[in-house]
Order: structure tokens, then C-alpha cells, then sequence
């Protein structure tokens, strides 16, 4: 099978798992015609799919499912979840949804906001833009109080406290 420049060699075929009530299809993938060991497995039970559309199928979920759990475990704290309900769970996983959304569109976006485009490439460089912004903001804010408004620290403390 060629994808592109490179030439893949694949065994495919359906079968019965012990630990699987229905039938499945393995799809081995080798880099080298003579290599001792598989470099990729592929299991479906779509056992009707041809090997490209597996492969196709496969390489979509790797750039779109895949890179979301990644992404929001490693960067947005998926896996960092303490609540312990199941509505508190759901809830949690709808906020790191939204925020991997809204880091994903602007890096994505167009017009003034161009520079995402160049410079958050990733998931993990965009949060740490957007923490770098809210600290710089948080910073800024302080001595505003601190300089304009006269305000004393430790009402900045109490202030910073409630949040």
C-alpha cells in the first residue's frame, strides 16, 4: 500500500477474539518488506472496511479525538478532576471542552488576532499565552491599585482572597 511517498506493507484479516462477542478485522502494518516486527496494529469491527478506509478512518481520529485527550489531559486538565458526582464530572469535562474550542479557534482565527496563527501552534504554547496574558493583566491591575486608587496590600490580599 503506498500513502503518500511511503510504501506500507499490511496483513489484514477478520476473525473471533476469545475476550470479543463479535467478529473483528486486524489490519498489521510493516515499514520494511522484511521487517521482524509489525509497526502499527489496527483493530475494527468494521470487518467489511477495506485496509485504505481503516487507515483513513484511523489517521482522522489521531488528528481530532486523539489530540483532544492529549492535548486536554496534558495542557487543560482533563485528568485532574476531583469531584466526585457525575454531574460535577460532566460539568468539568464541559469546561476543558470549551477551553481546548476557544484555544483551538484562535489559533485558528484570522484579522487582528493573526499572530495566534504564527505564534500558538500548539495547545500547550496557546496556554501558556493565555496564562502569560492573565498574569501580565493581574500584574498591571495591582499596582494600578496600588499607584492610582491608593489601595493598601492587604486589601489587594483580600481582594486577590475572595477570587
Amino acid at each position: 500500500m503506498r500513502v503518500g511517498k511511503r510504501c506500507y506493507w499490511y496483513f489484514s484479516k477478520w476473525m473471533r477474539l476469545a475476550t470479543v462477542s463479535h467478529p473483528v478485522r486486524i489490519v498489521l502494518f510493516w515499514k520494511d518488506r522484511g521487517a521482524a516486527e509489525a509497526s502499527k496494529a489496527l483493530v475494527s469491527n468494521r470487518v467489511v472496511w477495506e485496509v485504505l478506509r481503516m487507515l483513513r478512518v484511523y489517521r482522522h481520529r489521531w488528528t481530532g479525538t486523539e489530540t483532544f485527550h492529549r492535548d486536554g489531559k496534558q495542557q487543560l486538565g482533563l485528568g485532574d478532576c476531583r469531584v466526585r458526582s457525575s454531574k460535577g464530572q460532566t460539568r468539568h469535562v464541559y469546561l476543558v471542552s470549551a477551553a481546548y474550542s476557544l484555544l483551538m479557534h484562535a489559533m485558528h482565527a484570522s484579522g487582528p488576532h493573526e499572530w495566534t496563527r504564527r505564534t500558538l501552534t500548539t495547545i500547550g504554547k496557546a496556554c501558556r499565552a493565555v496564562k502569560g496574558e492573565l498574569l501580565e493583566r493581574l500584574v498591571d491591575r495591582i499596582v494600578d491599585k496600588l499607584s492610582d486608587d491608593d489601595w493598601s496590600m492587604p486589601q489587594i490580599k483580600a481582594v486577590l482572597a475572595q477570587a
